[in-house]
């Protein structure tokens, strides 16, 4: 475990349906090992982590390491996205932070979220990274656990959006240009994109 992260929770969004990918992103593989995505995505970050969750929506997700434990979506907001799954790791959290990463951003470093955390103050509810394009990151961010509350108050208004949920909370924005690689938010939003990445759909093993 990285010292730096040790206030920090890893949560990482895997309840997707992958309609734009035909199939469920957790079950794409890496193109020479085979692995799962979801296996390389914990085998690089897990030890970094005091504690990792898998947030996995209102689906099954089996196979996991020792010691990192799928979340379901609280009831009544099954279903209802990421701010749901969020809402699931928080209550679970033994941390001041949780470090939220969707599934399908393969290249992200542990080092990015210490990074970010050094650059917070006791009033940041949020770390929002900036791409080199200057856009925002909702779904790779690091949020403190004592905004629970302020999830469910949204996702039973009938909010779901997390960016306009994290527009509501003390945030920084902090810029990652010149810091990190310019591919660091590369993700695996479709077809196109997996193409062009070292994963593939299962069975399949040119990554096209």
């Amino acid at each position: 475990m990285s010292s730096g992260l040790s206030t920090v929770t890893l949560a990482l969004l895997a309840g997707g349906k992958g309609r734009r990918m035909g199939l469920a992103k957790h079950r794409l593989q890496e193109s020479e090992s085979g692995s799962s995505l979801i296996a390389y995505q914990l085998a690089r970050l897990h030890r970094h982590f005091p504690e990792t969750f898998v947030l996995c929506g209102d689906h099954a997700i089996g196979d996991l390491p020792i010691g990192v434990q799928t979340l379901a979506d609280p009831p009544p907001f099954t279903g209802d996205g990421p701010l749901a799954g969020m809402l699931a790791g928080m209550a679970q959290s033994q941390r001041p932070w949780m470090a939220v990463l969707a599934l399908d951003y393969p290249e992200v470093p542990p080092e990015l979220f210490e990074y970010g955390l050094s650059r917070a103050d006791d009033k940041t509810d949020a770390v929002i990274f900036l791409d080199s394009q200057k856009r925002a990151q909702w779904l790779c961010a690091l949020y403190r656990t004592r905004v629970a509350p302020q999830i469910e108050r949204s996702l039973r208004s009938g909010e779901r959006a997390v960016r306009r949920f994290a527009q509501t909370l003390k945030t920084l924005e902090v810029d990652t240009t010149g810091t990190f690689e310019a591919d660091t938010f590369s993700n695996l939003n479709d077809p196109e994109d997996l193409a062009q990445s070292r994963f593939c759909r299962p069975g399949v093993e040119d990554g096209g």
